[in-house]
């Protein structure tokens, strides 16, 4: 119900492209046999389109977006192919500008714990403190915590070094702010 609506930070693009040359997710067709396609699902922070598998586009009056993933013991459902937020025009040091104090987060540990209907999460973290626009000390064994969504509307720039994970990419992000926990 928030399609056509500003949900994240201006700065932010996330496509899902079926069609992706040398992607992990590419397929000329999805599990349906649906053509794949490029989705460009927000641009520039606004919620512009939404996946749909044949059973859920007839239901919403949609076309398919060849979007169906199918399993061995499921019927298809809705899914990814190459999904990522689109990278931006700064180098990773440079996103590190102006921040008298901060953290470089590195590894994140329990992300599949994040709830995937509120977008709640409280993460273990590990990372290396930023002082004066400077890397400084490694700092380990504290939690970040927040919304999904609101880290997302709360980015004020992104990187351009977009890094694969499978068929998942994100660049670096710079965040407003972000409630961390630890000694």
């Amino acid at each position: 119900g928030r399609q056509g609506q500003k949900v994240f930070a201006e700065q932010v693009n996330i496509v899902n492209d079926g069609l992706l040359p040398s992607g992990l997710g590419t397929s000329p067709f999805d599990g349906e046999g649906v053509p794949s396609e490029k989705t460009l699902l927000v641009d520039g922070g606004i919620f512009n389109a939404a996946l749909y598998d044949l059973h859920h586009a007839h239901k919403h009056g949609k076309s398919p977006t060849g979007s169906a993933n199918r399993g061995i013991k499921a019927p298809p459902s809705i899914g990814t192919s190459n999904l990522f937020l689109s990278k931006g025009k700064r180098t990773p040091s440079n996103l590190m500008d102006g921040i008298s104090k901060g953290i470089l987060i590195t590894d994140l540990m329990g992300v599949h714990t994040a709830n995937p209907v509120t977008g709640d999460f409280s993460l273990g973290a590990s990372g290396i403190l930023i002082e004066d626009g400077k890397l400084g000390r490694p700092v380990k064994g504290f939690a970040v915590a927040g919304n999904v969504v609101e880290l997302f509307a709360k980015m004020t720039d992104i990187g351009s070094d977009l890094k694969w994970f499978g068929s998942t990419g994100a660049p670096s992000v710079r965040v407003t702010e972000l409630s961390i926990g630890g000694s």
